[in-house]
């Protein structure tokens, strides 16, 4: 199988709209996939509307849970992918940060 080259994933945390005019701008430049990771919470405002995104993984389509039924549906599409970036933010004093994996 073929895979895609690029999936980037905005908003994980419906606070983290940040990130969506960014990917909109580079995307007039490259090509990729984007996915909004959490339209509902980010629809209403709130960092998630049932439990963290971050630590719903790996998801469950039949979970009561909105972000275990989402977590389950973004990890199946990202296996189509070469390439995952997941843009985050955060209002703690952290600095700037990466985390790399396989």
């Amino acid at each position: 199988m073929t895979k895609n080259k690029l999936l980037i994933l905005t908003a994980t945390h419906g606070d983290e709209d940040f990130s969506i005019p960014i990917v909109q701008k580079i995307q007039k430049k490259f090509i990729f996939d984007w996915q909004i990771s959490n339209p509902k919470a980010l629809g209403k405002g709130v960092r998630f509307t049932d439990k963290d995104l971050n630590r719903s993984g790996p998801g469950n389509y039949k979970s009561k849970y909105y972000e275990e039924r989402r977590a389950k549906k973004l990890i199946t599409l990202a296996k189509k992918y070469e390439i995952v970036i997941d843009v985050h933010g955060t209002v703690s004093n952290t600095g700037c940060f990466i985390i790399l994996s396989d």
